[in-house]
């Protein structure tokens, strides 16, 4: 038999010499080789350039241009996503990205205007995100009324060739605008766990109803549309995160520094500035041994313990030793700071200036006995106590030092 007898599930098994793809398919549809039922099916599988070459020198002139039609149709809208990518890309605010996304999606389905409806958790309400057209306020409805309530709720999109004649469709808004609807493509924007999070509808669409070719790539849009907003609120929640931290530290009383993996300062507070007088540009980004260096060394040996140990390091009624020869006596913690897999990626300094408080004690000491001295600070020192509670950095062992300032400095550093 010639080979321009043979079918192309036979010319396919012919070439590679074992089981094709196209094997898979049943007999009736092998043996119609010539159908466009075959072409479809072409798309559903993985064929070697060499198969594909071979049933379309098997296939009928008009087959032939079907499945090219099928294939330009095909890179039409990988085109057409690449070209979103492209217009999008650099487009860092969300209000923008989704704004452009909506043009494209209206320039692309040749609609009219298009609108993204997102779902509101705590009203159970549809609201309009992006709109086009003359609506200027925002708009809003309960997530299961009209159509795009009905698809929110169902998860399925639908095609509506005439609006008026669907009862779910709400006329209010025509009404209110003096705008007439005429065709809708609407559908879910689910997240990447599945979940509804709003809608996207076009409204009509010019020279012709809406096709299942304009679902398919509105239901590409729509997967760009979930993703920038998920996107947008993973980066939303790491800025409210970073505020939060931020304020805390700002509204420190103890001085807090950061560092790297490798040592270098990446952080620091207002109140340690003012401990160490020092100036925030004139530290940030520098290695810590710039810093702490000659009588002030022994910060960097609690460094190395607690890069040895992983525990907080913890140094009371220490001396450090200013840039301008001036000394600050002071309470510092050294903690590790590790990721959510248990690794370390660097250290935190929290300084407590006692130097206030070492004036006093001296000062109280000339005019009274030791002993009512030590009673005295013993009991000031749940003030103390309560402040280290507040800044996160306290712990029983802190405390307990806290209330013995008659040990040496020697005898009050330890590790925990």
């Amino acid at each position: 038999m010639a080979e321009s007898d043979k079918n192309p599930t036979e010319l396919v098994g012919a070439e590679s010499g074992s089981r094709s793809s196209l094997d898979i398919l049943d007999s009736e549809t092998a043996h119609a080789a010539t159908s466009s039922n075959l072409v479809s099916q072409i798309f559903s599988h993985r064929l070697r350039q060499a198969d594909v070459e071979k049933i379309l020198a098997a296939l009928s002139e008009a087959d032939r241009n079907e499945f090219i039609g099928k294939l330009g149709n095909l890179l039409s809208r990988v085109s057409a996503l690449a070209d979103v990518h492209n217009r999008i890309a650099d487009i860092l605010s969300l209000d923008l990205l989704l704004k452009k996304l909506i043009e494209i999606i209206t320039e692309t389905l040749n609609a009219d205007r298009s609108t993204l409806y997102l779902h509101d958790t705590e009203t159970h309400e549809l609201f309009s995100r992006i709109a086009q057209g003359d609506l200027t306020q925002e708009i809003r409805f309960p997530s299961t009324a009209g159509i795009a309530g009905s698809v929110f709720t169902s998860g399925e999109s639908v095609i509506i060739d005439d609006a008026y004649r669907d009862p779910r469709f709400n006329q209010a808004i025509d009404k209110a605008t003096g705008y007439r609807t005429r065709s809708i493509l609407c559908m879910p924007v689910v997240n990447k766990s599945g979940i509804p999070i709003g809608v996207t509808q076009v409204l009509n669409k010019k020279g012709g109803p809406f096709t299942p070719e304009d679902e398919r790539r509105l239901r590409a849009f729509s997967a760009q549309a979930a993703i920038a907003l998920e996107n947008a609120q993973l980066f939303e929640d790491v800025m409210n995160a970073r505020n939060y931290n931020e304020s805390i530290l700002k509204s420190l009383s103890n001085g807090v520094i950061t560092l790297d993996s490798e040592e270098k300062i990446i952080k620091v507070n207002e109140a340690v500035l003012k401990i160490l007088r020092l100036k925030e540009w004139d530290i940030i980004d520098r290695p810590a041994s710039d810093l702490f260096s000659g009588n002030n060394a022994w910060i960097l040996d609690s460094v190395k313990a607690v890069r040895r140990s992983g525990k907080t390091d913890l140094s009371m009624d220490t001396d450090v030793v200013l840039q301008d020869g001036n000394i600050v006596s002071v309470n510092l913690a050294v903690v590790p700071l590790i990721d959510i897999k248990n690794e370390s990626i660097g250290f935190m300094f929290v300084f407590e200036d006692i130097s206030s408080e070492k004036r006093v004690k001296g000062t109280m000491a000339r005019y009274m006995s030791r002993d009512l001295v030590e009673q005295l600070l013993k009991e000031g020192s749940d003030v103390l106590v309560g402040s280290l509670r507040k800044s996160r950095f306290y712990s029983p062992t802190f405390a307990s030092s806290l209330q013995s300032p008659s040990r040496s400095a020697h005898e009050r550093r330890w590790r925990c």
